[in-house]
């Protein structure tokens, strides 16, 4: 199924990415990636051939047709390889590093998640223009700026494509409905991103970081998969302001362009994600403390009952041990008493008979 799908949303994309393009053809953003690595995160390495697969068909598309760039055999080639391996890197560096599939929960994880696609983007870039440039399909004069947005591309969108396609694919054991209050201040905020961007994105006033106290609302009050989408919908429109020319970020240089645009759209997704991080930590972390205080008190509450429970086994032992040792002395008592009656008792008996024989003698002399 991904085999015919993801070939068809790529295709789909890049003709996105080429219409908002900037000025010189330098494509601002190049989306797939992050579908890429969306896909191999969530199906593992069984999904890098529908990547491959997509690669070469819009590349065979793009070079081969469109632009119709020599030594396309060999452009088609590398390139496949070079965006195949970003994304099968970029997994297996993830599994070793993070190994969690509780991608952008911990803050750690997100700057090591960032730091991966950065690393890994800085070598397979440069691969991929040398290639353009030593095939003559790429002036030398624009290997800076093309590297630089092949380089930045993968990074970004790791941050605002990548984490609300696994938020949003995650599994939950338990879907919980979005609460009416949400839904309100969701519209709200709605609202308040739209009269922003006619004002900053239309009209060119730079008031673009007003956009900022939007993001920290939405990671105190909503979750990932609601700050992901905020994130998402204001770099979308950062991208289309700039890209039309009527943005703040809109330059005459393409390259100063380029870097206002995304230093805005990293700077804005970084926090986000962060924050949002941040605060589910917290939330994890007065959750375990305050679960690990209610199983202290059952603790507790169990051991004294214990406690009890011994207690009246001790005092229920004690009383019996009194009960005995006074059964014990008023048998002694008793056995005292009795030999102290025993012994009159025996000498009586023992002298009757001689008693009766004295006054039986006594008796006769008188007679």
């Amino acid at each position: 199924m991904s085999l015919i799908g993801l070939p068809i949303i790529h295709l789909c994309l890049v003709k996105l990415a080429i219409s908002i393009s900037l000025d010189n053809g330098v494509a601002a953003i190049w989306p797939s990636s992050g579908i890429y690595i969306v896909g191999i995160l969530r199906f593992g390495i069984k999904f890098l051939p529908a990547i491959a697969f997509s690669e070469f068909l819009s590349n065979t598309w793009l070079y081969g047709i469109i632009y119709k760039t020599p030594y396309v055999v060999l452009v088609v080639t590398i390139i496949t390889i070079v965006n195949s391996l970003d994304a099968l890197i970029i997994y297996l560096l993830n599994k070793k590093f993070i190994g969690s599939d509780n991608y952008f929960e911990r803050s750690q994880d997100t700057f090591k998640f960032l730091a991966i696609a950065v690393g890994e983007s800085f070598f397979t870039s440069h691969a991929a223009i040398l290639t353009l440039c030593l095939t003559q399909n790429l002036p030398w004069d624009a290997y800076q700026i093309s590297w630089w947005a092949w380089w930045m591309a993968l990074p970004l969108n790791t941050l605002f494509i990548t984490p609300p396609l696994l938020a949003w694919t995650k599994t939950h054991h338990r879907k919980r409905p979005l609460p009416s209050s949400w839904k309100l201040e969701l519209l709200l905020m709605g609202f308040i991103i739209a009269v922003i961007n006619q004002i900053s994105f239309i009209k060119a006033y730079p008031i673009e970081y007003t956009f900022l106290p939007i993001l920290v609302w939405s990671a105190f009050r909503f979750r990932l998969r609601e700050t992901s989408i905020v994130t998402l919908l204001i770099a979308a429109l950062a991208i289309w302001g700039t890209t039309k020319g009527t943005g703040s970020f809109y330059r005459q240089s393409t390259m100063e362009s380029l870097i206002l645009l995304q230093s805005f759209i990293g700077v804005f997704a970084l926090t986000s994600l962060v924050l949002s991080a941040t605060i589910r930590e917290n939330w994890w972390a007065e959750f375990r403390l305050k679960q690990a205080n209610e199983n202290l008190e059952e603790r507790v509450e169990k051991r004294t009952l214990e406690l009890q429970d011994a207690l009246k086994e001790l005092k229920l032992t004690q009383s019996q041990v009194i009960q005995n040792e006074k059964m014990s002395s008023l048998g002694q008592l008793v056995a005292g008493i009795a030999h102290e009656i025993n012994n009159p008792v025996n000498f009586i008996h023992g002298n009757i008979t001689h008693f009766k024989e004295y006054t039986q003698d006594l008796l006769n002399q008188k007679c």
